[in-house]
């Protein structure tokens, strides 16, 4: 991997939404009553989560570094340590880490500053006026669908079973 290219991604979450930007093409959500209530570092890991669902497909079997860019230190940290104190945050690295093997790709995890990280700022305030000026000359287009269902782990339903 150290001799492979780099792809950027930008993910950014608030407390409205999400947004990540990959190449040429982005993607934006509004969180739900659920998500709002979660901590900023849950939505943080959330978002990128989501982006790796969404863009994973595409990576596959690519040799590149994908320098993930999040202005959130505390989700850096976990990502780069690959684990957390918090159970969910926990959770969603394990996803993250399943999504990984399922796309076969490898992650690096950068901190950038949130004025460094503008184009996925602008989309999780749902800033459109900012995003398309920033966004302007470049091409860009909205994703398609996400590549990797995910099913976040609140919405698992675990079943035991007895063998008798």
């Amino acid at each position: 991997w150290l001799e492979a290219a780099e792809l950027g991604v930008e993910v950014d979450a608030s407390d409205a939404g999400f947004g990540a930007v990959c190449g040429n093409e982005w993607i934006w959500g509004r969180w739900g009553e659920r998500e709002k209530g979660m901590s900023i570092n849950a939505r943080e890991a959330l978002a990128l989560l989501i982006a790796a669902a969404t863009f994973g497909a595409r990576w596959a079997g690519r040799r590149f570094i994908l320098a993930i860019k999040c202005d959130n230190s505390t989700t850096v940290r976990a990502l780069m340590i690959g684990t957390c104190r918090a159970p969910l945050i926990l959770a969603m690295l394990r996803e993250l880490a399943l999504i990984q093997v399922r796309c076969r790709f490898g992650m690096q995890i950068q901190h950038r500053p949130g004025a460094q990280n503008q184009l996925a700022d602008a989309l999780s305030r749902e800033k459109w006026h900012e995003f398309v000026q920033e966004a302007h000359g470049r091409g860009m287009e909205p994703a398609e669908s996400p590549s990797v269902m995910v099913i976040p782990p609140w919405q698992r339903h675990t079943h035991t079973h007895q063998i008798t």
